[in-house]
């Protein structure tokens, strides 16, 4: 048995079926999960790099959120100062950014919401989708 809904190029536009449209949400969001750790470190180093620019004319910044994740990539705050990014990490980053319009998009497909009543079973749970 075929089912179209699983399987899509994701330049398609969004589905117009509510299970398509869910599995999307779902793909995508399992994907920002996967890659927002390098979204998280490139906000560190722009912090950074903030905070050493305000150093020279007299600000303060303090040190923001510190995750112990380990095992993975690192990016180098030092090498951004210099202004260069681990290609790697800004490569993810940019599926991460990606993957947040695809969630939240997934389900555009699905008809004027003051013409077509939207039928689901959890409506919080679509939602958070």
């Amino acid at each position: 048995m075929y089912a179209p809904n699983m399987k899509w190029n994701e330049d398609a536009p969004p589905a117009s079926d509510i299970l398509g449209a869910r599995l999307r949400a779902k793909f995508y969001g399992a994907r920002v999960i996967t890659y927002r750790y390098f979204v998280l470190k490139l906000l560190e180093q722009s912090a950074a790099t903030s905070a050493k620019s305000e150093e020279g004319i007299g600000g303060n910044f303090s040190g923001g959120f510190k995750g112990d994740i380990s095992g993975l990539p690192d990016l180098d705050v030092e090498a951004t100062l210099t202004g260069q990014i681990d290609v790697k990490g800004l490569e993810y980053a940019e599926r991460c950014i990606k993957a947040l319009i695809k969630s939240t998009t997934a389900f555009h497909g699905l008809g004027d919401p003051g013409k077509v009543r939207l039928l689901v079973t959890n409506i919080w749970g679509t939602a958070h989708a």
